[in-house]
């Protein structure tokens, strides 16, 4: 079956919110830079992937996620649902920076 990724614009103002309208002066990712550069990837990702996408709910099938790496940020985190032909995504977590290099600053052992 072909699938279509479609966003909703709840999703876009997750995304607005936690990206800033303008690139950082450190080339740190604007909200648009994520939409170009990401957003459309996974979009083309979940489409042709989506039986291999771990689901949420082990009683539905109608929804999954989506956890890698990103172009522009260090993790992102999709939850999508299929609704007949589409997947639309559902709500996002954005993880900019990713974890901290222990070889640099001070960084304490979790144990």
């Amino acid at each position: 079956m072909t699938f279509r990724f479609r966003v909703t614009p709840e999703l876009l103002d997750q995304i607005e919110t936690l990206l800033p309208a303008e690139r950082g002066d450190d080339g740190s990712p604007s909200a648009h830079d994520f939409i170009a550069h990401d957003l459309f990837a996974i979009g083309d990702y979940v489409t042709e992937h989506w039986d291999d996408l771990p689901r949420i709910f082990t009683s539905r099938d109608d929804y999954a996620r989506y956890v890698k790496p990103g172009n522009t940020v260090a993790v992102i985190s999709l939850v999508l649902q299929r609704v007949a032909d589409e997947i639309i995504g559902v709500d996002i977590a954005i993880d900019r920076h990713g974890l901290p290099d222990p070889d640099e600053g001070d960084h304490q052992e979790p144990y």
